[in-house]
């Protein structure tokens, strides 16, 4: 529990920050500042607007007493075993051009995603979760608006993800680790898909941000490779070059990255690459719950890194995304 008493500072710090009854929550040189330092250097921001009293009385602390049982090696033991049944990952269909390294200037000529066959989009769990990406605006002052066909694609991603060996094993872990009651299906919905207001009532949650991509003058969020190479094919996303990788064996990769969104620029973003969404949204679930608010020790094909997570409103996800230590 050494991380407490940061975690219970990082809270105090933000409450200091508030002006009246109203609360602007800063990634970076402000609230996060106090917890962790992230990006080798860089910065994820995240711009929430909410109340005192909403902040003060659903801060992640119960999360975090909850998860005191959950030692290193249980998240690196479950995160290798949640790899190991990843069955859905098309790294190997996938031929990839990283180009120039640094961080400045547009050092990539051309695409990050030089080849991605109609195959390596067309699985079980990828297909649905492209037609969920394609709901959202992704401009935070902008409200969003679902109708029956969306929630019906929704629940169809929910169901076809769930059906999963990954799904499977995080949902025994989580119950084993008392850090999970009822259905992960259930819980899954709430944390990930439940709107809520960043700039305009309902103009986020946890899926969109994570794994679509919003735009507030920068990029904010954007951690998936799917619409990442979805955008690019369609001319509306410029890669411009990279930073540091990790390489999960056969199965897929991390890339730490630099790109321009539809004239918004993304100065440091990270994201997984080949992997399925299932193992991407059950890595980021099981660090949401076990390690809320920091950086959560993962472990695939040997390898090792941490997740960040950030919570917003208490039980919902703000970001999540990897880190290249």
């Amino acid at each position: 529990m050494a991380m407490l008493p940061c975690l219970l500072y990082s809270y105090q710090y933000f409450v200091n920050q508030c002006n009246g009854d109203r609360c602007h929550v800063f990634g970076g040189q402000k609230w996060h500042e106090a917890v962790v330092r992230s990006y080798k250097g860089g910065w994820e921001s995240h711009h929430f607007t909410t109340t005192r009293a909403t902040m003060i009385t659903t801060t992640p602390l119960v999360l975090l007493l909850l998860s005191a049982g959950v030692t290193d090696d249980d998240l690196h033991t479950i995160t290798e075993e949640m790899f190991t049944a990843e069955v859905n990952s098309v790294y190997d269909q996938l031929t990839l051009d990283f180009q120039g390294k640094g961080n400045s200037g547009d050092l990539a000529p051309g695409p990050l995603f030089v080849s991605v066959p109609e195959s390596a989009l067309s699985g079980p769990t990828i297909a649905p979760l492209m037609k969920v990406q394609d709901n959202y605006i992704p401009s935070v002052s902008q409200a969003e608006e679902q109708d029956a066909t969306e929630i019906a694609e929704q629940n169809a991603f929910l169901d076809a993800i769930m059906n999963t060996e990954v799904m499977k094993l995080a949902e025994t872990f989580l119950h084993s680790k008392n850090l999970l009651t009822g259905s992960l299906r259930d819980k899954l919905d709430e944390m990930w898909f439940t709107l809520y207001k960043r700039k305009h009532d309902q103009s986020s949650s946890g899926f969109e941000h994570v794994f679509v991509g919003e735009q507030d003058g920068g990029v904010s969020g954007f951690h998936n490779w799917v619409n990442f190479q979805k955008e690019e094919a369609e001319g509306d996303l410029n890669y411009f070059s990279w930073m540091d990788s990790i390489k999960l064996g056969t199965k897929g990769e991390l890339l730490m990255n630099r790109y321009n969104w539809e004239g918004h620029m993304k100065n440091i973003g990270s994201m997984f690459i080949g992997t399925s969404p299932e193992l991407e949204m059950a890595t980021y679930t099981v660090c949401f719950l076990a390690r809320p608010d920091s950086l959560c020790p993962v472990q695939m094909s040997n390898q090792q890194f941490h997740v960040q997570t950030w919570t917003i409103f208490g039980n919902l996800v703000g970001s999540a995304y990897p880190d290249i230590p």
